[in-house]
């Protein structure tokens, strides 16, 4: 439940929605992992917690990787127009 409404509540701020992810699946990463070793059924959440965390970092790795190579992945974009556009 504590899951759903976290990503309810990014959805609401789209901007920050990847960080207020992270932020919250590590922290809840940090305060588990001692007692996910003693207690079974913390076990359980502390692994989805580290399931979620790992997804929440894909998008955004991807937009830090498209904000500093913008330039070049739109340069390869027109480099790849051009091949369908130029006739040989």
């Amino acid at each position: 439940m504590m899951f759903a409404t976290l990503v309810k509540i990014a959805q609401s701020e789209p901007k920050y929605a990847d960080i207020l992810l992270l932020e919250n699946y590590a922290a809840f990463q940090n305060s588990l992992c001692d007692l996910a070793n003693v207690v079974p059924t913390l076990a359980k959440f502390y692994h989805q917690a580290s399931e979620s965390y790992e997804q929440a970092c894909t998008p955004h790795i991807s937009m830090i990787i498209y904000i500093q190579f913008e330039k070049l992945f739109q340069f390869a974009q027109k480099i790849e127009d051009l091949m369908y556009t130029i006739t040989s």
